[in-house]
């Protein structure tokens, strides 16, 4: 006689709300195709089992605090260096990406994009108790000549008005020699981010033919997939302290949850402290303006001031 199928059951029971309405959670291994493969699969998307991103949109797991925003970063992965000249030939377009403080520290970060759009971190300023035309002058001094900056991004606030001056503190940026504009801040920034360290650990793993510790199993051509999305690294002189670009990605946590994890959605917002590095970053893989171009050719000085010269000639014989 063949035994009775056992009665299907939810992994979470059903809730009545005050309304009178039930609520019903279903997770993934509710569903019977999704099993512990499936679940490698779609975590490996996210960053692994022990992501927040799983956590929360799959096993209904609220973000804690000290839950780390990009629990998928690894130093031996993220961490790398690239020769110099590589950094500043024609195959990479650089930029600076400024994220302000007045109490918190003023971070800045230089960055190296490619035409595939992968971002390399190379060169990091960190200031306190600095003006903006200090800061502006440290951060100048940095760039080398032959580096060919494409553009500066800042945190939208430096657009704000100084109450006491009136003016904004970009316009003080530019006065003191750097023309910003400004950054796309949303949300998205983290997903993004997220997708780049992910990359990464594709590629990682790809190029040693075995799944790095944080990748789960993979099916075939999976890896491929991820890979194709813009990577992001970091030179190592950008993860050797914990202010550092590198470091603050790695320590970054959300906020603390509060109240009913039930009736309440988990906070999307990481800290706000130790996130200079972090917001840097985020600003520089969100803002669309931070892209490869092809390079132009330098016009030297001396073509100008001949122009100048000529231009102010035929306006001396124009008035004779």
């Amino acid at each position: 006689m063949k035994a009775a199928a056992k009665p299907f059951r939810f992994k979470y029971p059903s809730r009545r709300l005050r309304c009178g309405f039930y609520v019903q959670p279903v997770h993934w291994s509710d569903n019977p195709a999704h099993d512990e493969a499936w679940a490698d699969q779609m975590a490996a998307r996210y960053g692994g089992r022990d992501s927040p991103g799983w956590l929360r949109e799959h096993e209904m797991q609220p973000v804690s605090p000290g839950t780390r925003v990009w629990p998928m970063i690894a130093r031996e992965v993220h961490v790398l260096r690239r020769d110099w000249a590589e950094i500043v030939g024609p195959k990479w377009a650089r930029f600076r990406v400024i994220d302000h403080g007045i109490r918190h520290p003023t971070c800045c970060g230089w960055v190296a994009v490619n035409s595939a759009g992968d971002q390399y971190w190379y060169r990091q300023y960190y200031a306190t108790d600095r003006t903006i035309a200090e800061n502006a002058l440290a951060i100048l001094s940095k760039t080398k000549p032959e580096e060919q900056i494409a553009g500066d991004v800042a945190d939208p606030a430096v657009f704000a008005r100084n109450p006491e001056t009136g003016r904004t503190f970009a316009a003080a940026y530019h006065d003191a020699g750097l023309a910003v504009t400004p950054a796309d801040r949303s949300p998205a920034g983290y997903d993004a981010v997220a997708t780049g360290f992910v990359s990464a650990l594709a590629r990682y793993s790809l190029f040693h033919r075995r799944a790095h510790p944080k990748m789960a199993a993979l099916e075939p051509g999976t890896l491929e997939t991820l890979a194709a999305k813009p990577a992001i690294w970091f030179h190592p002189d950008t993860a050797e302290s914990l202010q550092s670009l590198y470091e603050e990605c790695a320590a970054l946590r959300y906020e603390e949850v509060r109240g009913d994890p039930f009736r309440h959605a988990a906070p999307e917002k990481p800290m706000d402290v130790h996130d200079e590095g972090a917001d840097v970053v985020r600003y520089g893989r969100q803002t669309a303006a931070v892209a490869f171009y092809e390079p132009r050719s330098i016009v030297p000085k001396d073509i100008f001031d001949r122009l100048i010269r000529a231009e102010e000639e035929e306006r001396k014989n124009a008035r004779r």
